[in-house]
Order: structure tokens, then C-alpha cells, then sequence
């Protein structure tokens, strides 16, 4: 049998394992080798452009995964093509149709947020419908319309963001923990002193397997690119469990699929990469072993 090596542009089918559902096309984005165990590759799924990641071996060693050949992306761009007469008095024979009668429209104040305010990641407090409300008035101004009294009093008004808290539940001072994990989602690298301060004082904290080792070296690259991105300040904790996600097998087809995990379970992945992969500074703020 050939041997097949994986490279970056081919085109890979998934055989459908119970025939149910219809065979899915990748194509591969990216391989690049994982020093420890194997090489891991990244690849496209053709009907929703979902990345998804596997080991190579896997793939090789899988008969539902078939490797194409022969098979290549292939763009086609539609042309549109229509006539210009050079003639600006020219009129067409089909007699047109009879106006409707015009809408006289009133003037009205335009409140302030004009053009479209960028929609923002909520921050679970009134800003989010303050933000809400300006691109509604927006929206209904560039329809010619006149927003509401409310509309414009919610997007006018002046209103202090505060940073989140999450609630502790404290009936029990020795066993300390989170009420609302997905509190954490708001939570950028800028706020870390808040993020630690409370999860210092939680249960969470002490969990064996955050001081233990990783499960292979894809789950050991997953953790420390989450920090990577967390530290680079420009996306939030929940911002970047979306684009990490984990392997699960479906119960109905029993076929391997991808969805994010819990906001509770990221958290700890945050954690655990900031115990084996964080400064000390970092270490300090969360763990008391490194005090």
C-alpha cells in the first residue's frame, strides 16, 4: 500500500460510520508536529468552515478517512452582464409602472451615535442596553424613520460601566466557590489582579488536576496558546473558549464532533496554564505554594 504523508491543501473525506448522515469534506489548513506524541493537523470542514484538529495517526490509521487524490478547491465567480446604451435619454418600450403616491416624511432630531456604533461584547450591566439601543436609533434613522421617545432616551443616556464581580458563596468560609462561572466570560487579561483575588479564595484552586500533567501534547499546546491569547489583551475568557474547541463523540452516530467547553472547565484550563506555563508574578496572585 502507498503510504500517505498529510500536507497542508489536501482533501479529505470522513465516511459517514452508521450511513445516516452525509460524508464530510476538509480540506487540511495546517500541520505542524507536536513534539511529544505526534504530528497534529488542522482542517476546514467544507459545508460550515468549522476548523477542527486531529492527530495524524488518527487519520491514517481511520478506513472512514479517505484521502483524495485527485481531488482540488476549485472558486467559480459568476459574471453579470448588462448593457450600457450610452444614452441618457433613452427609455425602455415596457411602459412603466405608476408611481405610488409619495410618503411626505417629518423631520425629526437624530440622536448622537450616528454612523453605526461597532457592536461590543455585553458586559452583563446597563451598557449593553445603552449599546443595544443606539444601533436600533441608527438602524430606524437610516430607514428614514423616527425612533422612539424610549429608543432615544436609552441611547442618550449616561451610564457607568462597572467591572463584574462574580458572586462567592460564602455560608461556608472553608469551601468557598462560584456561584456563575459564565460571569467570567467579560473577563479580559487587564482585569487578572480581580480574576485571581477571587478564584485564590475558591475551591477550584486547590483541584488535583491542575498540578498534574497534560493528557498528550495537543491538550498541553491547547493550554498554553489559551494564556497566549488571554495575555495579548485583546480578546476576552469567553472570546477565546470559542475558538478552542474540544473533541466529543456523538451518542446518536457515535462520529467525533468539536464544541466548546463549559465557561467552569475554561476557567480551569486558565488556571492550569497559568501553573505551569505563567510568570511567577502570576503564580503568586493565585497559588499560596509559590508564596
Amino acid at each position: 500500500m502507498e503510504k500517505i504523508t498529510i500536507s497542508k491543501g489536501q482533501i479529505w473525506t470522513k465516511k459517514s460510520s452508521s450511513g445516516k448522515r452525509k460524508d464530510r469534506n476538509y480540506e487540511v489548513k495546517e500541520v505542524f508536529p507536536d513534539g511529544e506524541i505526534d504530528t497534529t493537523v488542522v482542517l476546514r470542514d467544507f459545508d460550515t468552515n468549522n476548523p477542527e484538529a486531529k492527530d495524524a495517526h488518527v487519520m491514517l490509521g481511520d478506513p472512514s478517512w479517505i484521502y483524495r487524490s485527485n481531488a482540488s478547491v476549485v472558486e467559480e465567480h459568476i459574471v453579470k452582464r448588462t448593457i450600457d446604451f450610452g444614452e441618457d435619454y433613452y427609455t425602455s418600450t415596457k411602459p412603466k409602472k405608476k408611481k405610488a403616491k409619495e410618503i411626505v416624511r417629518e423631520e425629526f432630531d437624530k440622536v448622537k451615535y450616528i454612523p453605526f456604533p461597532v457592536e461590543k461584547e455585553t458586559t452583563a450591566t446597563g451598557v449593553d442596553i445603552k449599546r443595544k439601543a443606539e444601533r436600533q436609533c441608527a438602524e430606524i434613522q437610516s430607514k428614514g424613520k423616527k425612533p422612539t421617545q424610549m429608543a432615544k432616551a436609552l441611547a442618550n443616556a449616561e451610564i457607568k460601566e462597572k467591572k463584574v464581580v462574580p458572586v462567592v458563596d460564602e455560608k461556608n468560609e472553608e469551601a468557598r466557590d462560584i456561584k456563575d462561572w459564565d460571569t467570567f466570560k467579560y473577563y479580559y487579561y487587564d482585569s487578572f489582579d480581580v480574576f485571581a483575588s477571587i478564584l485564590s479564595q475558591t475551591e477550584t484552586i486547590k483541584l488535583y488536576t491542575i498540578k498534574t500533567g497534560f493528557k498528550n501534547g495537543f491538550y498541553k499546546l491547547l493550554h498554553s496558546q489559551a494564556l497566549e491569547m488571554w495575555k495579548d489583551g485583546e480578546l476576552s475568557l469567553n472570546k477565546i473558549r470559542l475558538k478552542q474547541p474540544t473533541q466529543y463523540k456523538d451518542q446518536y452516530t457515535g462520529e467525533e464532533r468539536y464544541k466548546p467547553c463549559g465557561m467552569h472547565n475554561f476557567v480551569i484550563r486558565i488556571v492550569k496554564a497559568i501553573y505551569h506555563f505563567g510568570t511567577i508574578e502570576e503564580k503568586k496572585a493565585l497559588f499560596k505554594d509559590f508564596n
